[in-house]
């Protein structure tokens, strides 16, 4: 192609998870991705950012539980991966 550039189209993609994790349990995991911690719950890598907000906790009775929204936004397959790795690391039996 002359005088013309070809462009590859990336696919964005954004994918929400409501999370029962403390925040700084989520804000430890984030900072081993690689990417910068730039403030306000937001992380930042080469094709992808995730932004951690944080919810009211849900109580029942006298049990409260905190609530997040971890929101992953990028590239498709990166944040594919990153949504796969989450909820491995974070995944309970309980007990």
């Amino acid at each position: 192609m002359i005088g013309k550039k070809a462009v590859t189209e990336v696919e964005l993609w954004q994918e929400i998870i409501e999370s029962g994790i403390a925040k700084n349990y989520i804000e430890e995991y984030l900072s081993t991705l690689g990417g910068e911690n730039c403030g306000s719950g937001l992380y930042k890598g080469k094709d992808w950012e995730i932004q951690i907000q944080e919810k009211d906790d849900r109580c029942f009775g006298k049990l409260c539980l905190p609530v997040n929204l971890v929101i992953f936004r990028g590239e498709k397959s990166t944040c594919l991966q990153l949504v796969d790795r989450f909820r491995l690391t974070f995944l309970s039996a309980g007990g």
